[in-house]
């Protein structure tokens, strides 16, 4: 029973690998499908070894897989009841969750329904169920790369460097994380854009189609990190309405600075109008949140683990009952900003293995920046206002995301090593963004490496 259990599923994933690889024949980075893949794999076991072995058994990956086994239980008592359970959050008397009680904690609840159903496909198997979650992720990355690099074939590897091969963030979008499928939910809203983008329309068909995964991708970033959706939003349709006004309606007598003045409004508005949309993302209630979870974890963690915040000169969390307490948040958001793309620093690793690590690969940013910073000035920076142009419109976007996402994430979780977790979406645009001036740099070298990939089958489709 046990050799069926476990040969069932795996199947399931060489057949779901083997289609998509037979789908993505012709793809810019077609010959790293299996290099990529394993390696993201390899993550995935030395991320269960890391939870199961050094962290004995505990933390969220253990809980969500114990706790969709839970509901695995319920589908194979009464099949109707499980079905129920997923569609109306139906309250059934379930007991053993290793997270508490999931019906007062909406978003946990929801992530264990989502990843029931690999479960139950998987015969509760967790490291099968893990792969399958990865090879999910890896998915979606994949087609995320693909797509940047048709779009901008000059960035080749520097998409697949930071969507594929960095370590950290292929890590943390594995297995039984929230970020796993909050990424894959992110991927698959920010995909049709890009797709618009590179075909300048879409059909009606493909248009209705697109509509339809946008609406779902949101309601599951809705549901799961809704602080993703609310960086995301703005972002991303500021920069389409931009686009299209640059593309269609704006003439070559049209002054530069007026479509980055129409970006600026539309970013306003659609910012103030995305807090309409639902309850968790109105400003008040985004604030308390922030605060709630802010105050919630300070308690639990300790001192040098944390990112000290400060309201009127007081050191320690900030005072949900403070009455300026949005003003707080303002005056730390700059604090916030840097802590999350430079802490830990290497000082304040301690004996943790795991906080030097993250330590290392923040030097590595900080230092990433300053490369980046050099490289624009050789390039010659100008002063005046450039025309708005799509790689420009898109490189503003990501970054006021990143921005916005690591501001909201480092004052709702000042736990740095949880920060490291959650920012890791943030991370992989950061990344991409970082690696084009290293990989244009030393072009002449990669190209060269290309060759040595082509000699061995893996290398490029196209030449680099």
């Amino acid at each position: 029973m046990t050799f069926i259990t476990s040969i069932i599923p795996t199947s399931l994933f060489l057949v779901t690998y083997f289609l998509f690889k037979r789908a993505q024949v012709g793809q810019v980075l077609y010959g790293f499908i299996l290099p990529a893949l394993l390696f993201k794999l390899v993550l995935t076991g030395i991320q269960g070894w890391v939870f199961i072995y050094y962290y004995g058994g505990r933390g969220d990956i253990i809980n969500y897989f114990h706790d969709a086994n839970r509901l695995v239980d319920l589908a194979y008592a009464s099949p109707w009841s499980y079905l129920d359970l997923l569609w109306r959050d139906t309250f059934y008397p379930i007991s053993g969750f290793y997270s508490g009680n999931l019906w007062e904690q909406p978003r946990a609840f929801f992530m264990v329904k989502l990843v029931s159903v690999v479960n139950l496909i998987s015969f509760k198997n967790f490291w099968v169920a893990s792969f399958l979650l990865s090879l999910l992720s890896f998915i979606y990355l994949w087609r995320l790369a693909n797509q940047l690099v048709r779009l901008y074939p000059k960035t080749y590897f520097a998409a697949l460097g930071a969507f594929l091969l960095f370590p950290s963030s292929q890590f943390w979008t594995s297995g039984y994380f929230k970020e796993t499928i909050a990424v894959v939910a992110l991927c698959g809203m920010l995909m049709p854009f890009l797709k618009l983008l590179e075909k300048g329309s879409l059909s009606i068909q493909d248009s209705l189609w697109q509509g339809f995964g946008l609406i779902l991708y949101g309601y599951i970033l809705l549901q799961l990190k809704f602080y993703y959706l609310a960086a995301f939003l703005p972002c991303l349709f500021s920069f389409v309405f931009t686009w299209y006004y640059q593309e269609k309606l704006a003439t070559k007598t049209t002054p530069p600075g007026r479509a980055w003045l129409f970006y600026l409004v539309v970013f306003l508005i659609l910012t103030l109008g995305a807090t309409q949309l639902h309850r968790t993302l109105q400003l008040t209630y985004l604030i308390k949140a922030i605060l709630y979870n802010h105050n919630m974890i300070y308690q639990q963690s300790l001192p040098e683990d944390l990112i000290h915040y400060n309201t009127f000169g007081m050191p320690g969390f900030i005072n949900l009952n403070s009455y300026a307490y949005g003003l707080n948040v303002f005056l730390n958001s700059p604090l916030a900003l840097f802590s999350a793309l430079f802490r830990p620093f290497i000082g304040e690793a301690g004996d943790s293995k795991l906080k030097l690590c993250a330590a290392l690969e923040n030097l590595g940013i900080c230092l990433a920046l300053l490369y980046a910073g050099y490289w624009l000035w050789r390039k010659g920076i100008k002063f005046k206002i450039p025309a708005f142009t799509q790689s420009r419109g898109l490189v503003l976007s990501t970054a006021l995301f990143i921005i916005i996402l690591y501001v909201l994430l480092a004052l709702s979780t000042p736990n740095l090593g949880s920060l490291h977790r959650y920012k890791v979406a943030g991370q992989l645009f950061l990344n991409y963004l970082l690696a084009i001036p290293f990989t244009s740099s030393w072009e002449p070298l990669l190209r060269k490496i290309g060759k040595n990939w082509r000699s061995f089958g893996l290398g490029m489709e196209r030449p680099v």
